[in-house]
């Protein structure tokens, strides 16, 4: 209760509703998992911790109940990525490195999350929200990815460079240039915009009234 709420403090957005999301899709998600293991013994299922994820109790509990459950945070989730015949995943941004492993995953949503608190890449995405679908989907899968690939490749910009060539190219060509005190380039007169004014004070409305946009669909 105290990281959440120093995390809402320093936020400035209450998480108290993430975290109830959080703790009981974690919940389900265990169960879903024991049952699993019980009726599947010769599934190896490894859950591969979160950098921000504690010591917890349940995690460990489980382990010792099922040899087959294994709880690992060495090695980078590319890793685990690659090696895997199945991957499941709930929120996670790791989700565009399965896409760009050239394989596919499995979205966990035993329980909605609120949308202003889900990572706008899940938006129209395909949730195991049911036991019976973990199960199928961890037997057999389609192959097909969970997101539209036009959502993922919307927000990851990818190249045959590396990103970290060209952000290297990037520091040289602001260090190698004459400064530039004036953001816009020449001729550019910014204007003040009424709508975009309105608009965010609306947005603010809207999530200070707990509104799901989504509903004006």
């Amino acid at each position: 209760e105290d990281e959440v709420k120093e995390l809402s403090a320093m936020a400035g957005t209450d998480f108290t509703d993430f975290a109830r999301v959080n703790r009981e899709s974690m919940a389900t998600t265990l169960e879903w998992f024991d049952r699993l293991l019980a009726e599947h013994p010769e599934a190896q299922l490894v859950y591969r911790r979160h950098p921000s994820e504690w010591d917890s109790p349940a995690l460990r509990a489980l382990e010792q109940k099922h040899t087959n459950f294994h709880v690992i945070f060495e090695g980078g989730v590319q890793s685990w990525i690659t090696a895997a015949d199945e991957i499941f995943i709930w929120m996670s941004t790791a989700i565009a490195e399965v896409y760009f492993a050239g394989k596919t995953c499995h979205i966990l949503r035993p329980s909605p999350i609120p949308h202003e608190f889900d990572p706008v890449i899940y938006k129209g995405g395909r949730y195991i929200e049911s036991y019976e679908q973990l199960e199928a989907a961890a037997q057999e899968s389609d192959g097909t990815f969970p997101i539209p690939p036009a959502v993922i490749e919307s927000y990851f910009d990818v190249d045959a460079q590396p990103a970290y060539k060209r952000m290297a190219d990037l520091l040289e060509e602001v260090y190698k240039s004459p400064p530039q005190d004036h953001p816009f380039s020449e001729g550019y007169t910014p204007h003040f915009n009424w709508l975009k004014f309105f608009a965010l004070w609306g947005v603010h409305v809207l999530h200070a009234i707990r509104f799901d946009p989504a509903r004006l669909k």
